[in-house]
């Protein structure tokens, strides 16, 4: 960088300023009418600079909300604050600390006088090294999914397509990953907020009106959900009196999956299931939900245990999923955790060879004794 960390504040106003980072020969000083909501996408080269950049210590006037300064920092500014390191309810381990203190910031400040925006400061100079070309893309502030991204994302989805394969889709169609301006998990997220906006409130209201119809007909029906940031529909639960009664006498072993897509709006639907005394499959509750997290499945869990009268079961089949296997562990520790059948059969005949595949398939059906099962 040709520009000096010491460099002095500027007091004109500056024009056509390309990059958070400008070299000297790119820096003019002439210049006004910056849209300072939309900072990051004006002043932000993703395909020169090897950083990203993020907002910081903006001022609002109270009597209208305009902004009258505005700073944008290296996004490796500061460094992450004490008390989500040594959180000690902590269940997760931090994360690697990407922040090193960098100073690199270019200052905005508001004229009134014409109401243009200047450039007040200017340090141009990074203290750590820069993302190359190649990874330049995993950088938050240079992901962005543009309306025809959403529209396309959200007809594939509507269609029943899942968002693995949507994501299979998009970077075919681009020429692989690295032509994406997204990653995946910002697809997922994008998903994630189509089905929400998908669910009409009158369907919701719709939903409420009918359990708690069931609540006013059996006493025993037991009813819990709970909603996001934004109100929505997050988690849903609910078992009938009948199923309370199967799971207190016939709980010692539960089926626990998530179907997906059965419903209108390609939401989870979790079935915890068990067997009865007739060998018949009995259904013990099911629950909606938006997310498959740890949080999520240890929160349906907790509801099982309160809708059992704190029955615990010994065994618990799943289909392998890492969120589900950590939250039993946490809400029933002594129970045996063991992988559904199903599933292990579908993962080898997608996964393996047919040889493999055959040989598997013979321990598991036709070996009745430990030695059977080693000797095949």
């Amino acid at each position: 960088m040709a520009v000096d960390k010491n460099s002095s504040a500027h007091n004109e106003p500056t024009d056509d300023v390309k990059s958070v980072a400008p070299s000297n020969d790119e820096y003019d000083d002439n210049s006004g009418g910056v849209d300072l909501e939309n900072l990051p996408e004006n002043f932000i080269a993703p395909e020169a600079k090897g950083f990203g950049a993020r907002n910081k210590a903006a001022v609002r006037r109270k009597l209208d909300g305009k902004f009258t300064s505005k700073n944008l920092m290296c996004s490796r500014e500061g460094a992450r604050q004490l008390k989500y390191l040594e959180n000690p309810n902590r269940k997760r381990p931090s994360r690697p600390e990407t922040r090193c203190g960098c100073q690199a910031v270019i200052k905005f400040k508001w004229n009134p006088s014409d109401d243009s925006w200047f450039v007040r400061d200017f340090v141009g100079v990074h203290d750590h090294e820069l993302v190359s070309p190649s990874e330049v893309r995993f950088i938050r502030s240079h992901r962005s999914l543009s309306d025809a991204d959403k529209l396309r994302i959200k007809a594939l989805i509507n269609s029943g397509v899942s968002p693995a394969v949507t994501m299979r889709n998009l970077v075919q169609q681009a020429g692989g990953p690295e032509k994406l301006p997204f990653l995946k998990k910002d697809l997922y997220n994008a998903c994630q907020r189509t089905q929400k906006e998908d669910i009409p409130d009158g369907d919701t209201e719709a939903v409420f009106s009918y359990l708690l119809g069931k609540q006013n007909t059996d006493p025993g029906f037991f009813l819990k959900y709970t909603r996001d940031e934004d109100n929505a529909l997050d988690i849903l639960f609910w078992c009938d009196g009948t199923s309370r009664n199967d799971y207190r006498a016939f709980g010692n072993v539960i089926a626990f999956d998530t179907t997906y897509k059965v419903n209108a709006y390609h939401k989870p639907l979790v079935v915890i299931v068990g067997v009865n005394h007739h060998m018949q499959s009995v259904v013990f509750a099911v629950s909606l939900v938006s997310h498959e997290k740890e949080e999520t499945f240890k929160w349906i869990l907790e509801q099982l245990t309160e809708a059992g009268d704190n029955v615990a079961p010994h065994t618990v089949l799943t289909d392998g999923d890492k969120a589900m296997a950590n939250a039993i562990s946490v809400v029933f520790p002594k129970a045996v955790h063991r992988l559904c059948l199903w599933h292990l059969m579908r993962n080898v005949k997608e996964h393996s060879s047919k040889t493999f595949c055959s040989g598997f398939m013979k321990c598991v059906d036709r070996c009745r004794t430990p030695t059977e099962f080693e000797q095949a």
